[in-house]
C-alpha cells in the first residue's frame, strides 16, 4: 500500500507542477480508474479530461521492460468506456512514471479481446515527468470523443446506474466531450435522483456549480470571455425547477448540512438549489417530513433564507406555524433571530 501511494503522489504531484488538475476517483474496483486528471491551458480549464490506472513496483517490470498485464474484464471495460485511459507505471527506483494509451492501444488491437489475460507494453521513452508531451498526446486524441457516436455511447454508459463506475465513465464523458448539448444537461440533471453513488452526486452538483458565476471574482473587459452566458445558466435554472423536487433536493441537502460556508464546496451546492424556482416550497416540505430536531431545524433555516425573498411577512407566518407544531424546535434561538430580523426588516444572507 505504501508503495502504491508513492506511485500515486509522484503523478499528482507532477500534474499539479505543471498547473494541471488531479482528482482521485473514489468509485475503484478491481476494473476502475484510480484518477482523472484534467488540462490546463494558460490558466483556464480546458476540460479535456484522461482516466488514469496507476500500477506501482516490480510486477509491472520484466526484462523487455514495463507492462500493465489485464484480464479479459479489464479488457472489455477499456474498450467501453467513454472516455481516453492512460496507463501509468510508477518505477520506485528511478522515481519516474511512464504511460501508455491504453485506449488506442485496446482500439488498434481489438484481437486481444479474445484472449484471457494480456500484457500491454509501456514504452520507457513515453515519461510521465515529460508531462506537457503526454498532455500534447492526450488534448490531440481526446477530440475523437467529441463524435455523436461518443454521445451515444455516453448516454448508454451514464444510463448504467447499477454500475457507478460505468455510470461515472458516461457522465464525465457527457459533460467533458459534449457539455454544448442542452440533450446532455437534460439527461443529466433528470437522472440525479435515480443515481445511487454519493460521489457521482457530488460530481453533477459540482459541475452545475461551475455554470454559476462566482461571488469572489470582479468581472471585467478583461475576463467577461470566462463568464458563462446566462442563456445556458437559464437553461440549467428551468431543467432544475422541472426535475429536481423532495428527491433530488433532499440529496442535495446532505451536502451542505456542516453549514453553508463561501468558498467550500457546501457554497456551490447552495447556489445549485438557489438555481431552484420553487425552492422554498420544497424546502419547507422537506422539513416537516424529518423527524429529527437538527436536520428540521436545518432544513426551515435554509427554507426562511429563501422564503424572505417571496415576502418577508410569509417567512414570518411560517415560522409562527413552525414553532405551533415543533415544540422541541430552535434549541439555539437561530430561528427566533431570524424572525427578529425579519421584524427589522433586514435581509438575512448566507456564506
Amino acid at each position: 500500500r505504501k508503495l502504491e501511494d508513492e506511485g500515486t503522489v509522484f503523478i499528482q504531484n507532477t500534474v499539479r507542477l505543471h498547473n494541471c488538475i488531479f482528482q482521485e476517483v473514489e468509485l475503484r474496483n478491481d476494473q476502475g480508474n484510480d484518477c482523472y486528471i484534467e488540462f490546463i491551458t494558460d490558466e483556464v480549464a480546458t476540460s479535456f479530461c484522461v482516466f488514469a490506472q496507476i500500477k506501482s513496483g516490480n510486477s509491472y517490470k520484466d526484462k523487455s521492460g514495463y507492462k500493465i498485464p489485464a484480464d479479459s474484464n479489464h479488457l472489455e471495460y477499456w474498450k467501453l468506456h467513454t472516455n481516453p485511459i492512460a496507463g501509468i507505471v510508477y518505477d520506485e527506483q528511478k522515481k519516474e512514471g511512464y504511460w501508455v494509451n491504453i485506449s488506442e492501444y485496446v482500439n488498434q488491437n481489438p484481437q486481444i479481446l479474445e484472449q484471457k489475460t494480456h500484457s500491454i507494453r509501456v514504452s520507457a521513452t513515453n515519461r510521465f515527468s515529460d508531462f506537457n508531451a503526454f498532455k500534447n498526446h492526450f488534448t490531440d486524441y481526446i477530440q475523437k470523443y467529441k463524435s455523436f457516436e461518443n454521445y451515444g455511447k455516453s448516454l448508454d454508459n451514464f444510463a448504467k446506474i447499477g454500475n457507478p463506475h460505468i455510470c461515472h465513465d458516461g457522465f464525465k464523458s457527457l459533460y467533458t466531450n459534449h457539455r454544448n448539448r442542452s440533450s446532455a444537461w437534460f439527461y443529466i440533471i433528470s437522472s440525479f435522483g435515480k443515481i445511487k453513488e454519493p460521489g457521482i452526486h457530488q460530481n453533477i452538483l459540482g459541475v452545475i456549480s461551475n455554470y454559476i458565476p462566482s461571488d469572489d471574482i470582479f468581472w471585467s473587459k478583461s475576463n467577461k470571455e470566462f463568464l458563462y452566458k446566462y442563456d445556458l445558466r437559464k437553461t440549467l435554472a428551468d431543467l432544475l425547477t422541472q426535475h429536481f423536487k423532495f428527491k433530488e433536493v433532499s440529496i442535495s441537502l446532505d451536502f451542505i448540512r456542516n453549514g453553508v460556508v463561501r468558498g467550500t464546496f457546501s457554497y456551490r451546492v447552495f447556489k445549485v438549489l438557489s438555481l431552484i424556482a420553487d425552492i422554498h416550497k420544497i424546502l419547507l416540505e422537506i422539513t416537516y417530513s424529518e423527524t429529527d430536531a437538527a436536520r428540521r431545524d436545518f432544513d426551515f433555516w435554509l427554507f426562511i433564507y429563501f422564503a424572505q425573498w417571496q415576502s418577508k411577512d410569509y417567512a414570518i407566518a411560517e415560522i409562527e406555524i413552525y414553532f405551533q407544531n415543533f415544540k422541541d424546535a430552535d434549541s439555539d434561538g437561530i430561528i427566533r433571530a431570524l424572525e427578529e430580523a425579519f421584524r427589522n426588516n433586514e435581509e438575512i444572507l448566507i456564506g
